[in-house]
């Protein structure tokens, strides 16, 4: 796991420097004339910055958040209860040039999901931790991140126990990149590619994702904030299988800095999102509330 990680620091260095350079040339008009030095604003950096320049799919639905997901799925007929805590929070924000449009962003996230069977005394079916850092960048409706992603997931004791299930190791490590297009406020258009650098029973080396989110509030006026939100994601271990998950999302309150309560209404299909349960296919409907922070 060392070197992995290693490897991702490595890279990270790389990408804030490539990008400083860039915007450093971009600065300099071509041609411009050599003379005496000139006084010019220093490059602002902000320390816990509100936001995020990239943030994570809002359909996600490993997501770092708090939420409360109630779902119900048509093959095995039992409501099951999913719990999220966790969050995404930016540390540090860098603006190389203060009148540039390029600004890089040092983040990072956490966060435990639980599953729930609520036919069999709410037992635990398991669980699934994810915690990770990012740089992003942004450069007007263009944002990119490099970023590392741990996840690993556990069986609840009360499923081993009363069902004799046992406990599958899945853990990885993963080092992606990731680009996304916002030409306007609340629409994007996104896609990453992750490499397992570390990986362990199961889990194999690559990992996709891509998406959409449009502002529904757009196709008419003073309406409620209504955002539709399309995520998909294939993995190499289930043999690139594409599971998509759709959230129709109300947002009853923000900020406008990433702050939000959000009511929403999902369908999903494909591979369970409870990692223990990888390779099996489901099909459900969603009913969440959720908190970002």
């Amino acid at each position: 796991m060392a070197p992995g990680i290693g490897f991702a620091g490595r890279a990270i260095v790389s990408l804030a420097a490539v990008l400083a350079v860039a915007s450093a040339a971009r600065a300099a008009p071509p041609g411009a004339a050599s003379g005496p030095p000139t006084t010019e604003e220093p490059a602002a950096l902000e320390w816990f910055p509100r936001g995020l320049l990239y943030p994570r799919p809002r359909a996600d639905l490993r997501r770092p958040r708090t939420a409360l997901r109630f779902l119900s799925s048509p093959r095995f007929h039992r409501p099951q209860l999913e719990t999220a805590v966790g969050g995404e929070w930016a540390f540090a924000r860098w603006r190389p040039q203060p009148t540039g449009d390029t600004t890089l962003e040092l983040a990072g996230f956490g966060g435990e999901f639980m599953d729930f069977a609520m036919d069999d005394d709410a037992d635990l079916r398991s669980t699934d931790g994810v915690w990770g850092a990012l740089l992003g960048a942004r450069d007007g409706p263009l944002s990119v991140k490099l970023e590392f992603q741990h996840l690993s997931s556990h069986r609840g004791d009360e499923t081993i126990l009363e069902q004799g299930q046992g406990r599958l190791d899945y853990v990885r490590n993963d080092l992606a990149f990731g680009a996304a297009w916002q030409p306007q406020p609340g629409l994007r258009v996104y896609g990453e590619l992750a490499y397992g650098v570390s990986l362990s029973g199961p889990a194999r080396a690559w990992r996709m994702q891509g998406g959409v989110e449009i502002p529904l509030r757009a196709l008419w006026a003073d309406a409620w904030p209504v955002v539709l939100a399309v995520d998909a994601n294939s993995r190499q271990e289930v043999h690139y299988n594409v599971s998509v998950h759709v959230e129709l999302g109300l947002d009853l309150w923000t900020d406008g800095a990433g702050r939000t309560a959000r009511a929403g209404l999902g369908w999903f299909r494909g591979k369970d999102p409870a990692t223990q349960y990888y390779d099996r296919q489901v099909q459900s409907w969603g009913l969440s509330f959720t908190l970002d922070w």
